[in-house]
């Protein structure tokens, strides 16, 4: 099970939510430009008596300064959506099942090339899966010499490889990271229905 796979089954039950934060958003949006137009037509009247001219353009400064003012918002709350949305995956990713989290892991091992070295897992990973994920490494490369550490990491999962003066940060943030920008447009498509 490949990550964009899982991130994508993610996206699709995390799209439900994401649409009633967006219809919030957007009603909170309506709202204000509301209030701005009511105030801006309020603020026109006062000033017709003084100068036509000049009430026309600080209504117009009003709705655009609301509309920048909705868009900052909207803007914001999209970016809330989408790290809501990555952060549902790397939980997701960590909490799968054993077998699938062991073969994503045992495969970026692979990926790297390292055949040597000390594996670190999360305390979670290292008491729930450390033994057969580094069993499982080793075959997985040939003759691979990799060892389990004491040592933990602070992931939500993934590991990193301590190889003589180097570490090899293959936490699950790193990774998803990783694809994160690559992924983000497609991800704003099906939120955003943009």
């Amino acid at each position: 099970m490949s990550i964009e796979t899982i991130t994508g089954r993610i996206v699709s039950d995390a799209v439900e939510y994401e649409k009633t934060l967006i219809s919030d958003a957007k009603a909170e949006e309506k709202k204000i430009l509301e209030q701005a137009k009511t105030e801006a037509e309020a603020f026109r009247e006062q000033m017709k008596e003084k100068a036509a001219k000049d009430a026309a353009a600080m209504v117009q400064g009003k709705q655009k300064e609301a509309e920048m003012e909705a868009r900052k918002m909207r803007l914001g709350i999209k970016q809330q959506m989408i790290d809501k949305s990555i952060e549902t995956a790397l939980s997701m990713l960590a909490d799968m099942d054993q077998g699938d989290y062991i073969e994503i892991l045992t495969e970026r091992i692979i990926k790297i090339g390292l055949t040597e070295g000390q594996v670190l897992l999360n305390s979670k990973d290292r008491e729930s899966i450390g033994s057969k994920f580094v069993d499982a490494a080793n075959y997985a490369l040939g003759n691979g010499k990799l060892t389990l550490s004491d040592d933990c990491i602070k992931a939500k999962g993934g590991f990193v490889i301590r190889h003589e003066f180097m570490d090899v940060d293959c936490t699950l943030e790193t990774m998803v990271a990783a694809v994160k920008d690559a992924a983000t447009p497609g991800l704003v498509e099906v939120l955003f229905e943009e």
